[in-house]
This record gives C-alpha cells, structure tokens and sequence, in this order.
C-alpha cells in the first residue's frame, strides 16, 4: 500500500504529489519498481532544520511507535506511528532519522535522553528527478 494520509500542513487540505515530504525512521531510497533513473540529492541537515521542514507538512511513515514517540518530542510536533510503504516520485522528499550506532538485540529506548546519549542524525532525501 502506498502512503496516502499523514500530517498535513494546517489548512492546505492535501499536498500536491510531488511535494510530499515523508518521515521515516530509517534512511532507506523507496523507488518505485520500474524507476529507469533517479537524481537525489542526500544531505545531513540540524534538527532546527528538520523542525522547521516538518511545519510544512508531512506523511509519516514511522514503523516504530516509541521512534514516532521519540520524533513528537524531537520535532515538536506529533509523529504518528505509520507503518506503509512509501514511493519517492519526482519532487518528493524523505526526512530521515537515523541513530548513529545500532542498538543491542532487543533494546528499546524509553525516552529522548537515550537519544541523545546515543546521537542521532536527520537525513533529506530529495528526488530531483
């Protein structure tokens, strides 16, 4: 299933496709099978970056409700726990959290503290083309 509904910027109604903006939880390039080429352009942005990106609107597709927990807190904004399948098209972006060192089998982290007591980094992807 693709990802359809999410976070919307307040009072847009629904973003254009094109102009989406998803969250995950890891960072992952979902190309749509068929994808011939693709341009992205991947760069490592500061969380006041992020927080600023995710007001204009977002589709979450965190698989993780304490990651979609954790990101409400981080981003300051609610983060759903969303567990879909997401396709970049031409225009789209992804907001990617990624933690910098993985976690033991098993381990749960229990709040933002552990986060960033680990460290933690937030990728965008955009689809250029």
């Amino acid at each position: 299933m693709q990802a359809e509904l999410g976070v919307l910027r307040p009072g847009s109604g629904r973003m254009e496709v094109g102009d989406m903006l998803y969250i995950t939880n890891t960072p992952i390039l979902p190309l749509a099978r068929g994808t011939k080429d693709a341009l992205i352009r991947a760069s490592e942005i500061p969380l006041e970056e992020a927080r600023k990106l995710v007001k204009e609107g977002f589709v979450s597709a965190v698989g993780h409700q304490a990651t979609a927990e954790a990101l409400s807190l981080l981003l300051q904004v609610p983060v759903p726990f969303n567990r879909v399948q997401v396709f970049l098209g031409p225009g789209d972006r992804i907001l990617a959290f990624s933690l910098n060192k993985r976690l033991e089998e098993g381990k749960v982290i229990t709040n933002v503290e552990e986060l960033f007591n680990i460290g933690f980094t937030f990728l965008l992807f955009e689809r250029l083309q």
